[in-house]
């Protein structure tokens, strides 16, 4: 026999020692193995990874990308879209001015959302306001000006009959609408009763004598005298 052979016709043992036999060794050293599996990259069950390296470490993330840092923050999916405000990624909904999500924004009529309004001066959530005049003010001032003696917003008075804006007044002797002192009657005082006498002295005694003298003692008859010399 052959030197190696195993019968006459110089056929070797296979690997199972079967003389003839049709069974080998695979790649992996097995006796009749299949060898190494598809998708296997050797005979320890290792893979290819994304760098075609046997058994490495280098991976495919989530977006398909080559040790790429997958899906980050704030992004939702590998587009780069975010999540709106419900959480749907890639959705419509927004938070309006306020914050809320799908909210109406400010309501008409206020001037934040908190619910305040402009004052007369355009300020929003301030205090001042309209005066019973009409007019933007605050503080001390605003109004009717009462410490001045006005009534009203126009700046009158009341007269001595307490009408607001009246031309009723009080005559030289206090009597309200009163016509005072009848000076073209001759009188004096506010009784109408006294009149002046020549010396001008309201309810004086003097009076013209008859020799023309203001508070004279005219012709004395008794005396002898018969004329004002």
């Amino acid at each position: 026999m052959p030197l190696g052979a195993c019968n006459c016709e110089g056929a070797i043992d296979d690997c199972f020692g079967v003389c003839g036999g049709p069974a080998v060794y695979d790649e992996c050293m097995i006796c009749d193995g299949s060898g190494i599996p598809e998708g296997e990259c050797d005979c320890h069950g290792n893979t290819l990874d994304c760098k075609e390296n046997c058994g490495g470490t280098d991976y495919v993330d989530e977006c398909g990308i080559c040790n790429g840092p997958g899906i980050i923050e704030p992004y939702c999916n590998c587009e780069g879209d975010i999540r709106d405000c419900t959480g749907t990624c890639k959705g419509r909904s927004y938070r309006d001015e306020c914050g809320v999500c799908n909210g109406n924004g400010i309501p008409d009529g206020w001037c934040d959302c908190k619910g305040n309004v402009r004052d007369c001066e355009g300020t929003c959530g301030g205090l001042v306001g309209v005066d019973e005049c009409g007019v933007c003010c605050s503080g001390e001032g605003c109004g009717i000006k009462t410490w001045l003696g006005h009534c009203d917003c126009l700046g009158r008075t009341k007269d001595c009959l307490g009408v607001c804006g009246g031309l009723t007044v009080t005559d030289e002797c206090g009597n309200c609408g009163g016509k005072g002192i009848d000076r073209e009657n001759g009188f004096c005082s506010c009784e109408n009763s006294w009149k002046n006498d020549c010396m001008g002295v309201c309810g004086g005694l003097k009076v013209v004598d008859n020799c023309g003298v203001c508070g004279g003692t005219g012709i004395r008859w008794s005396l002898g005298e018969c004329n004002c010399q």
